[in-house]
């Protein structure tokens, strides 16, 4: 809570700082969602914890959104798989607590579904291209959230997956939107923590 905290009252919304030293631990998109969250509510426990408890939500909705894409609505697979992962232990545990897990898991999750959904779209075609670049954007908030984890999950999990469905050619085709999306979202920080702390990249990467 301190990181965003600090960010609001210098008004430095680039270089994260703890204590007023540089914290190069992580990148800065969790931070920024507490201090518009704090920019809004005050400096609070309420303000501190909104944005992991609205990221859990919102990830639950992307399970129902999964499930109700491939079911009926008379169907009660969406509310049944949505209602067991807001109940499992670590999610209720970890759900209202001001860390960086619960945004990291709603934008891995946005990645993972958007690109499934784009899987099951006509190759080459306007729904596929706006899924696949979505999916490029939730994983470039996952990397300005946690770093290069972000993208090792997705490639780990979608990789397979396409191999499983003999999508060969698609391997390496359907990647090209993700990047793009990830990059358009990424770069703009990437670059200016880079101009204003080169060091950064060098603490964070090694």
């Amino acid at each position: 809570a301190e990181i965003p905290r600090e960010m609001v009252a210098s008004g430095d919304w680039v270089v994260p700082r703890l204590n007023g030293l540089r914290y190069f631990e992580k990148p800065v998109m969790g931070y920024w969602l507490t201090a518009v969250s704090i920019s809004i509510f005050g400096e609070n426990n309420f303000a501190v914890r909104l944005p992991s408890s609205l990221a859990i939500g919102c990830t639950a909705l992307f399970v129902f959104f999964l499930c109700s894409h491939y079911h009926t609505p008379q169907s009660r697979l969406p509310f049944l798989s949505s209602f067991i992962y807001l109940s499992t232990l670590g999610v209720m545990s970890l759900g209202t607590l001001a860390i960086l897990d619960p945004p990291l898991t709603f934008f891995l999750t946005g990645t993972l579904v958007l690109f499934f959904i784009a899987t099951e779209a006509p190759p080459g075609s306007a729904q596929e291209r706006g899924w696949l670049l979505a999916a490029g954007v939730f994983a470039g908030s996952a990397f300005l959230t946690k770093g290069f984890l972000a993208f090792v999950i997705p490639v780990a999990t979608a990789a397979p997956y396409l191999i499983l469905q003999r999508r060969w050619t698609d391997l390496l085709r359907m990647l090209v939107l993700p990047v793009v999306g990830a990059f358009l979202v990424s770069l703009p920080w990437v670059i200016l923590i880079h101009q204003r702390e080169p060091d950064f990249w060098n603490y964070f990467f090694w």
